[in-house]
């Protein structure tokens, strides 16, 4: 995930991790971002369509489209980390 998508889904509720390294990854890093469940997720997803409507700013839902495209997930115990 971009670290914009991740920083942008931060200003909902999530926390960034900019060095993520997930399963089958053999080491590469990526950003990702992690809520405590998938519900609070798609909350901060229709959060940013919400806002964008509102202020017509497309380049953030861009972004989170652009995010949705190439998701992937891992569990993290007590929480879900989207990369």
């Amino acid at each position: 995930m971009k670290a914009e998508a991740a920083n942008l889904l931060a200003n909902y509720g999530g926390e960034v991790h900019e060095t993520y390294s997930g399963r089958g990854m053999y080491g590469k890093e990526t950003t990702g971002i992690e809520f405590d469940s998938d519900r609070d997720f798609y909350k901060a997803i229709a959060g940013i369509m919400e806002d964008t409507i509102q202020d017509q700013n497309f380049e953030d839902c861009q972004l989170i489209v652009d995010a949705l495209k190439q998701l992937r997930t891992d569990s993290m115990g007590m929480g879900i980390i989207f990369y």
